[in-house]
C-alpha cells in the first residue's frame, strides 16, 4: 500500500502546485519548477507523473509548448493565449496556443460598470467593467469600489486619521472625503481587473 500511496501523493502535490501556480501567476510552471516544488530532482520523473495526470484527465497539455498545462475545472476557467502570428494571416489558429491564462483568481469576484470619467487617468473609462474582489482587504493606494449612500463609485483608496479619502484619477473631479460611522459609506471591494467591450 505504501509503495502506491507515495507516487499518488506526489501526483496530488504536483496537481496542487500547478493549479496554485496558474491561479497566482496566470501561466503554467516549468518541469524544473514543478520538481523543485515537490522534491523530485529528475525532470524525467516529473514528466512521468505529468503524463499520468494528463492520462487521468486531471491536467490538460496545451499543444505547441511542452510546459503549457492547464487544469480542467470549468470551460470558462482559462482562456487560450494565442502566440505571435504572421502579418496578413486571416485567423488565429488554435494550434498556435502558447498557454492558457487561468481565470481562477477571479472566482468570488463581481463586475461593476463604471459611469463617468473620474478614473480616466488610471485607464478606466466610462462604460468599462471593473472586476471587484469583495473579499480583499483594501490597502492605501488600491483602486476600490465603494458605496456612498445609494451611489457606487470607483476611486483610489486613501485612508487617514478618522477619515477615508476617495481620490479620482482626473483633475476635473474632486476627492470625496468620508468619515466611517458618520457617512453612509461601505467598501464593496478592491478592483483587480478590467474588461472593455469594443463591440
Amino acid at each position: 500500500k505504501h509503495m502506491f500511496t507515495r507516487p499518488r501523493n506526489r501526483r496530488r502535490r504536483i496537481l496542487e502546485f500547478v493549479a496554485r501556480h496558474l491561479e497566482r501567476r496566470g501561466h503554467s510552471p516549468s518541469v524544473r519548477e514543478i520538481g523543485a516544488a515537490v522534491g523530485i530532482r529528475s525532470t524525467r520523473a516529473v514528466k512521468y507523473h505529468l503524463d499520468i495526470l494528463v492520462a487521468e484527465g486531471k491536467l490538460v497539455r496545451v499543444a505547441g509548448r511542452a510546459r503549457a498545462l492547464s487544469v480542467p475545472t470549468r470551460p470558462s476557467a482559462a482562456l487560450p493565449l494565442v502566440g505571435r502570428i504572421a502579418a496578413g494571416a486571416p485567423t488565429l489558429a488554435l494550434e498556435n496556443v502558447e498557454d492558457h491564462i487561468s481565470l481562477a483568481r477571479f472566482e468570488g469576484c463581481f463586475l461593476l460598470r463604471v459611469r463617468g470619467e473620474s478614473m480616466r487617468g488610471a485607464g478606466i473609462m466610462d462604460g468599462d467593467l471593473v472586476i471587484v474582489n469583495g473579499g480583499a482587504e483594501a490597502q492605501a493606494g488600491d483602486i476600490v469600489a465603494a458605496r456612498i449612500g445609494e451611489e457606487a463609485t470607483v476611486k483610489y483608496f486613501r485612508p487617514g486619521a478618522g477619515k477615508v479619502t476617495l481620490e479620482p484619477a482626473n483633475p476635473e473631479f474632486r476627492p470625496i472625503v468620508v468619515v466611517p460611522g458618520e457617512n453612509d459609506f461601505a467598501l464593496a471591494g478592491v478592483v483587480v481587473g478590467l474588461l472593455r467591450n469594443y463591440r
